[in-house]
């Protein structure tokens, strides 16, 4: 293949989403194809947030842009509607119309506190 499109990659719904990734990159192996993954963030979790994550701070070398709501204002949009959603939406707002990978309102401890103690445990295997 030479061009893979993903939609909505955030949002696969499974815990562990990161074969559907290996699936579809492996598809370009003897292609050397172009793969455009697409999506509104869906929390902080799955591939699609790891891929973008990486991204940003440099350790892989996709590109990332980021089209939030604003740029289609007075085009394809029009400010009652956003206000509408606004309200609908409450905290979702963020993840759907301004590019924002939001936490779960569900979690007992924020995400940043765990990442903050994950450097100080250490896991003995065996």
């Amino acid at each position: 293949m030479r061009y893979i499109f993903v939609d909505e990659a955030g949002h696969s719904g499974f815990l562990d989403d990161e074969n559907i990734f290996a699936a579809t990159s492996s598809r370009l192996a003897n292609t050397r194809g172009y793969l455009r993954i697409v999506s509104t963030p869906k929390g902080q979790r799955g591939f699609f947030h790891r891929l973008v994550t990486d991204a940003t701070a440099g350790k892989n070398t996709m590109k990332v842009m980021y089209i939030p709501y604003t740029v289609a204002v007075g085009k394809l949009i029009d400010e009652e509607f956003i206000a509408s959603a606004r309200l609908e939406l409450g905290p979702l707002f963020a993840q759907e119309y301004e590019c924002a990978f939001v936490g779960s309102g569900m979690a007992a401890y924020p995400a940043e506190l765990i990442d903050s103690m994950r450097a100080d445990y250490e896991v003995e295997e065996g």
